[in-house]
């Protein structure tokens, strides 16, 4: 070997030797020790699949009542405890204790105040559930694949529909059965159950009804003619009987203009509301419409209302009530004077356009004095262990007021939550 390759291998094997002792210099003294996260595979459970962000993300009951002012002093402000959630709704985190396990539809309080009928869509059957919690058939028989559900005031009786469009009467005293026209819409029930309302949805338009009949289909009076119109009608009974329906129409690029229809062709006056898609629902005096529409000003958001809809007073004594969510998510109170809604915690941009987006946003509940517009905070539903948060449903009150019950849209489990 040359002495000039000597020198070469000499050199490189220098250089290798700085550069290992300069790696382990860096590992030894230099480099950044790294600490397990407490959080741990944030990203994977158990080896299983990935989390998506919305999960790893998801707002916590806790991050959700910081955001909110303390009412009554109770847990408002920051706060990095545990949530020890409330037996009695006071503002806070309130605990809302299942009181039906099965996936429910058409949830209803039955005629003796107290105990509870729904439709369970895995045994295909009804049933009622007592105070105690015990629970009875209201028919041997099944009824696969029920969609839609309209109670009979006294809860004897319901129109049933089916995917197919299909609709029987069906009296769960007597197991009778009757096959009603599927042309029929959005079927209301007057206040004593004697007559149906409904929209009469023929192929053709020249055929379309706004109509009244008894229950079984007989003795039907056509009420309006509506043609094309029948997106814009809302067939609404009036608990005072003195209206059937609720027709509205744009107006201008942000207005509608809302005509109560009558039995017998009264010229009622029309009252005019800000915003788009307007859905009422009727005070239980039948003098007042709670509304919710939306606008570019709302990000198109519902926004609620009330108004007075009766005799002269038509369209009067409007009232914003200040709170983002549909009438539908709301129950009276009080003989009409208080009005209890569950709100969405925060809403997707769009959402009275687009109602799907709020399905799974938890709701915050709140109490609106209508004699004074006064809203008052009264609850954030969470189980046993002040976690979850529910998107509520089919609200209503005991018949003592004592409690509050809903189904959440997500389980379709039925919560109970106690106000007073």
């Amino acid at each position: 070997m040359t002495l000039q390759l000597r020198r070469t291998f000499l050199i490189i094997g220098f250089v290798i030797i700085v550069i290992v002792i300069g790696v382990l210099i860096y590992f030894l003294f230099f480099r950044e020790i790294i600490t397990p996260s407490n959080n741990g595979n944030l990203n994977g459970v158990n080896g299983g699949l990935p989390l998506s962000n919305d999960a790893v993300n998801r707002i916590t009951i806790n991050e959700l009542l910081n955001r909110l002012p303390p009412v009554n002093g109770v847990n408002g402000g920051n706060t990095n405890r545990p949530v020890e959630p409330d037996r009695i709704a006071r503002g806070g985190a309130t605990v809302a204790p299942i009181v039906v396990q099965d996936t429910t539809q058409g949830l209803a309080i039955d005629r003796d105040g107290s105990s509870l009928v729904y439709y369970d869509p895995i045994t295909d059957k009804f049933y009622r559930i007592n105070r105690d919690g015990t629970k009875t058939e209201l028919s041997g028989n099944a009824f696969p694949e029920v969609s839609e559900i309209v109670w009979a005031p006294d809860r004897g009786s319901a129109i049933l529909t089916f995917p197919d469009g299909s609709k029987i009467l069906y009296n769960f005293d007597t197991n009778n059965q009757v096959t009603l026209p599927k042309e029929w819409d959005d079927v209301t029930f007057s206040p004593d159950g004697g007559q149906v309302a409904y929209k009469y949805m023929a192929e053709n338009e020249d055929a379309r009804w706004l109509a009244i009949s008894n229950p079984d289909g007989s003795e039907v009076r056509g009420i309006e003619h509506i043609g094309d119109k029948g997106d814009d009608v809302e067939v609404a009974w009036s608990p005072n009987n003195q209206m059937v329906a609720l027709f509205h129409e744009s107006s201008g690029i942000s207005s509608e203009e809302v005509l109560p229809i009558g039995f017998n062709g009264e010229n009622f006056k029309s009252f005019s509301v800000n915003g788009r898609g307007f859905q009422g629902a009727w005070a239980p005096a039948g003098d007042r419409v709670v509304y919710s529409t939306y606008s570019s000003d709302s990000n198109f958001n519902p926004t609620l209302n009330i108004v007075d809809v009766y005799g002269q007073n038509i369209g009067s004594n409007h009232q914003t009530l200040g709170l983002q969510t549909w009438p539908d998510k709301c129950a009276f109170g009080g003989g009409g004077t208080t009005l209890y809604c569950a709100v969405p915690s925060s809403l997707p941009e769009g959402s009275g356009i687009y109602r799907e987006l709020a399905n799974n946003v938890p709701d915050i509940f709140y109490k609106v004095d209508l004699l004074t517009g006064q809203q008052t905070r009264i609850a954030l539903p969470v189980n046993e262990l002040g976690s979850g948060g529910y998107s509520a449903k089919n609200m209503f009150l005991s018949q003592d007021e004592q409690y509050l019950y809903f189904t959440d849209t997500l389980t379709g489990r039925v919560h109970k939550m106690q106000i007073k």
